[in-house]
Formats: structure tokens, sequence, C-alpha cells
């Protein structure tokens, strides 16, 4: 795993038939549709070689594309003064992560779940509530509210791998509806914030440092 995560990752879901495609990678990735967001292919890149770390399944890498492109996505129109296109939005996401995949099935099994609605999610479903592709969904679900708190509360709500679920569904209508949309009280009674703050200014740091997006 040290020297060759990609394929320690493999192997594992070789020893599982292939089958298993759990949520660990997409909670985790939304970060990399910030990176270069203005450069989609950089970013589904980076997107797929963090995800294969531990996830190999390409369901697993599907969904990370998906979450990280709308992200980034998100941030061009807000560079660029705009209102985002959800549905252009989606379906652009869609395309992406499409490419990840093996087989029209699984390229539909995606498409069903970036569009279903929470009830259709069945987010807990007992034999699948760490389903890579029902976070991923619940995410989707989000991007498409107008109410942070309502949204994040209802997915929450819905049981199943709650946690997980909502800091994709955050993450996705976070980054559509901005910082001032999550209530004060939730910032303000975030355990560890000034942690949490100190990790943010250093990655912003970072940021500042990098190349800026090209003029021409």
């Amino acid at each position: 795993m040290l020297t060759e995560p990609h394929t320690a990752a493999r192997e594992v879901w070789e020893r599982f038939n292939r089958q298993a495609a759990p949520n660990g990678a997409v909670m985790r990735t939304s970060v990399l549709g910030i990176h270069r967001f203005w450069d989609l292919d950089s970013v589904v890149e980076n997107t797929v070689r963090v995800a294969k770390v531990t996830h190999h399944d390409p369901r697993c890498v599907a969904s990370c594309v998906a979450v990280t492109t709308a992200i980034a996505q998100l941030l061009t129109d807000h560079a660029a003064g705009s209102q985002p296109d959800l549905e252009r939005l989606v379906h652009r996401s869609y395309g992406l992560a499409a490419q990840q995949l093996l087989s029209d099935k699984e390229r539909l099994e995606l498409k069903f779940h970036m569009h279903a609605s929470l009830e259709e999610l069945r987010l807990d479903e007992s034999d699948k509530i760490g389903y890579t592709y029902k976070t991923m969904g619940a995410g989707f679900w989000a991007l498409r509210q107008n109410d942070y708190e309502d949204a994040l509360s209802r997915v929450t709500m819905e049981a199943g791998d709650a946690d997980t679920n909502a800091a994709v569904a955050g993450a996705l209508i976070g980054c559509r509806l901005g910082y001032r949309a999550i209530p004060e009280r939730w910032v303000g009674g975030l355990v560890h914030r000034d942690w949490l703050k100190s990790v943010i200014d250093s990655y912003k740091d970072v940021l500042v440092g990098l190349p800026s997006k090209p003029t021409h």
C-alpha cells in the first residue's frame, strides 16, 4: 500500500470478486474539484489518481469524477459571475464520469442515481447503505435544492450512511449556494472549528501559490 497503492487497491477489489463499490472515495474527494477547477481534464486526472489509491472499482471512480467535475463547473460559473445551468452541468459531469465505466448497464445505473429523488435513492436500504452511487446520488439530489439546512437535514433523516451522504450533499449544495447559506449556529457550534479553519487557511495559501487560470 505504501509503495504501490493503486495495485493494492485493485488486488483488494479483485479479492471481493470485483463487486465491492463502497463510498469511502467519494466522501473524501470533493475537494479535488477546487484544484485547477477551470481545467476539467486536470480535475478528472487528479480525481482518478486519488480515488484509485483506496477504491479501484470503476463505479467508485465514476462517482468521484461526477462530484468533482460538478464542483469545478460550479466554481467556473461563480468565477464568471454567471448562474449555473444545473441540467447542463449534470449532463457534462455524467459524460465525464461515464467514461470511467465498463458497460452500458453501469452507465445507466450512474445516470439513474444522478437524477433520482430521495425516495428513489433508498439511502437506508439495509444491504447497500454504503454503496458509492447512493452517496453520490444524495449529493446530486441536494445540488438541485435551494435551502442548505433543509437539504442536509432531509438527507440525514433518510438514515443509511447518513454522515457520508451529508458530506457529499453539503459539498455540492454548499458550492452552489455559498458559505452564507450554512446556518450560523452550525458553524458556531462546530467542534474543532479553529483547527479546521487552520487547515482551510493552509490550503488557501497553497492555492495562492499555484499557477493561475490562463487569460488567453
